[in-house]
């Protein structure tokens, strides 16, 4: 999904990072610190609801992880 917005907060709920999906649906979401952070996609027009939230534990510098959120379509 192009345009989606994906967002990552600190522990606190301090926003640490934001990106847009591209056409093709990726994103590179860059927080530049370690710790743990929740990844949020944000609503998107045309689609039901958000994906549910991601905790993820960044324990070194430049740490990665891979974080798939699914949208509902709402095409069964």
């Amino acid at each position: 999904m192009a345009g989606a917005v994906i967002v990552a907060t600190d522990t606190t709920g301090q926003s640490v990072g934001r990106a847009t999906s591209a056409a093709d649906g990726t994103y590179l979401l860059k927080v530049g610190e370690t710790g743990t952070f929740v990844i949020t996609a944000l609503p998107v027009t045309g689609l039901m609801g958000v994906p549910a939230s991601v905790t993820v534990t960044l324990a070194f510098s430049g740490a990665t992880a891979h974080v798939d959120l699914v949208y509902d379509t709402g095409i069964r």
